[in-house]
């Protein structure tokens, strides 16, 4: 994929590749990701809010823990064909989900963090797979990668090496 993308990608790929050890740790976990753990997947009760169900498991694997977070990206925002629309609060909205996450997580170490970031960063590729897409497919994927990735550095999120994602 490294090769087939724009070279705009390399140094997230180049980072990413360089934290893929860390997600096979023995210490990291490996779970059940709902590979398309979507809004119409959640099911929420409308009157208190509270989570009800999740939907759709077919495409469920067992992988390291947050390579289904991508998921998230596509809750807080539309996918467009020349990018991702996000909702005017995905900032904010995003902070709050990672501290709640790392809250409930309960004493969470930096190298967790940056684990957990790189899972998720790994997933939202996997899940825009642009190398065996159509054509049409590729320039739409293209665009939701560089909105869900290169665009989002002012969301605080940091990767090993200090890059912003």
């Amino acid at each position: 994929m490294r090769n087939r993308l724009p070279n705009n990608f390399r140094p997230l790929l180049n980072n990413l590749k360089s934290q893929l050890p860390s997600l096979f740790a023995d210490d990291y976990p490996m779970v059940i990701n709902h590979w398309d753990l979507l809004e119409n997947n959640i099911h929420v009760d409308i009157q208190t809010g509270n989570l009800t169900g999740i939907v759709d498991w077919r495409d469920a694997k067992v992988g390291p823990f947050a390579m289904h977070l991508w998921g998230l990206e596509n809750i807080l925002g539309i996918r467009k064909t020349t990018c991702m629309a996000f909702h005017p609060q995905h900032i904010e909205l995003r902070r709050l989900f990672w501290e709640t996450l790392f809250k409930e997580i309960g004493n969470v170490s930096e190298e967790l963090k940056v684990a957990i970031q790189t899972a998720r960063m790994v997933g939202i590729f996997m899940a825009n797979d642009y190398v065996e897409a159509s054509e049409e497919e590729q320039e739409m994927n293209l665009a939701v990668l560089e909105s869900m990735t290169l665009n989002l550095s002012d969301i605080g999120l940091k990767t090993k090496n200090g890059i912003s994602r």
